[in-house]
């Protein structure tokens, strides 16, 4: 779940709209988010079918990740590369489509793709958000 909601959410770690139980703001740096998922992918690899599973689950949150946090698209695509020969075909043809997404020809279609899903809740709980409501991130940040 926690890699989930880090390629869904992990800009919000970055820009403080992460808050802690107490309010305050979660700051962290993208290297951070890029330790964290490597550690989950080092843990996890060649370990089992559950494993493999969490090994997709991080390379779509890489992948997300690229189209808001512009420092990490080149660490991200080299972490996917390792994957385009693993043993396991469904991670194999994950980490193909995925570098072939981070092709020039995908570009306009890329934001589309790892858009976030969006959400929609109660505001004043806090507990979830719409995604209009996100930061947008370009070239320059």
């Amino acid at each position: 779940m926690g890699v989930w909601l880090l390629g869904e959410f992990g800009e919000m770690l970055i820009n403080g709209s992460a808050k802690d139980p107490d309010g305050n703001p979660i700051i962290v740096d993208e290297e951070e988010i890029i330790e964290v998922l490597t550690k989950i992918l080092e843990d996890n690899d060649r370990k089992g079918e559950r494993s493999d599973t969490i090994i997709c689950w991080v390379l779509t949150a890489l992948s997300k990740l690229t189209i808001r946090l512009k420092t990490i698209q080149k660490r991200a695509k080299e972490l996917i590369e390792r994957y385009r020969d693993h043993m396991n075909v469904e991670i194999q043809q994950r980490a193909c489509e995925y570098l072939q997404l981070f092709e020039k020809k995908w570009d306009e279609e890329r934001l589309g793709i790892f858009e976030p899903i969006p959400i929609k809740g109660d505001l004043e709980s806090k507990t979830v958000f719409e995604t209009k409501d996100r930061p947008d991130f370009d070239e320059n940040d």
